[in-house]
């Protein structure tokens, strides 16, 4: 058995500790391939490591699992499991409230976002210099309602 996981873009998704966890207490130890774009990539740095656009290498590193050697494949098993198996979600709960404990008062702002004058930016953009222009794009509504800039 083999895991591979070839997302392009990737946040981080949990399957990879999944098919660990279950691997490890099923005896298993089936390989794990990670595209070298998955947010658990850099935390499972054994499992294998392929870019999802390469077609040669995902077909030769399929291959290289396919005939990883017992010894092998128990060396990078363990230290996965090790890792998932340390590395949980109370742990992280825990290290997050201790740096938010952390936070020095002055540093915490309650100062509200300000609302963008979109006439005024509307009229800069139209009235500035070519050389002198600086466009900042949103994020999906991230830091204003979406608006419709005449």
């Amino acid at each position: 058995h083999i895991c591979m996981l070839s997302c392009v873009r990737d946040g981080m998704r949990l399957l990879p500790h999944d098919w660990t966890v279950c691997q490890h207490h099923g005896g298993n130890m089936g390989p794990l391939i990670l595209s070298s774009f998955a947010g658990s990539a850099q935390s499972l740095a054994l499992a294998k490591h392929v870019n999802p656009w390469d077609a040669e290498a995902m077909s030769q590193c399929i291959r290289q699992c396919l005939d990883m050697s017992q010894s092998e494949r128990r060396m990078r098993d363990q230290a996965a499991y090790n890792f998932v198996s340390t590395h949980t979600a109370r742990l992280w709960g825990s290290n997050f409230l201790e740096d938010l404990g952390a936070t020095q008062p002055s540093r915490v702002s309650n100062t509200p976002t300000p609302v963008v004058d979109t006439p005024l930016v509307a009229h800069d953009f139209h009235t500035v210099s070519q050389l002198q222009r600086i466009l900042i794009l949103r994020y999906e509504g991230a830091l204003m309602q979406h608006q419709t800039i005449p």
